[in-house]
């Protein structure tokens, strides 16, 4: 598609930056925040008027979080297990529109 991009890399509670990107990601990031809704709201600092966020989340309370959970259960509890609706309720209460909010793959259930 002959896109061109800056990838950074940056400590997401660094008062010392003033960047503002166009996209922020987070992969397996905000599971581990009892409070999603802050964490969340924080990343507003980091995105210009536009930007978009694109957050992926292990899904706990599917049938992958009760395999975790009686396989590896020291893994499975540094994880909260957020809904779906949890995740777009915390981006929407920090004023994002959401575009796609789903469970991926088969083990979404």
């Amino acid at each position: 598609m002959n896109y061109k991009a800056n990838i950074f890399h940056r400590d997401f509670f660094s008062k010392d930056e003033t960047d503002k990107y166009d996209i922020l990601t987070s992969f397996g990031v905000f599971e581990h925040f009892e409070n999603i809704e802050d964490s969340i709201a924080h990343t507003r600092h980091y995105l210009k008027d536009n930007g978009i966020i694109l957050t992926v989340i292990p899904n706990m309370n599917g049938i992958i979080g009760l395999l975790q959970k009686l396989l590896n259960k020291p893994v499975y509890d540094v994880h909260i297990p957020y809904t779906r609706e949890d995740i777009k309720n915390a981006h929407e209460k920090a004023g994002y529109n959401t575009l796609f909010c789903n469970y991926y793959g088969l083990y979404g259930y």
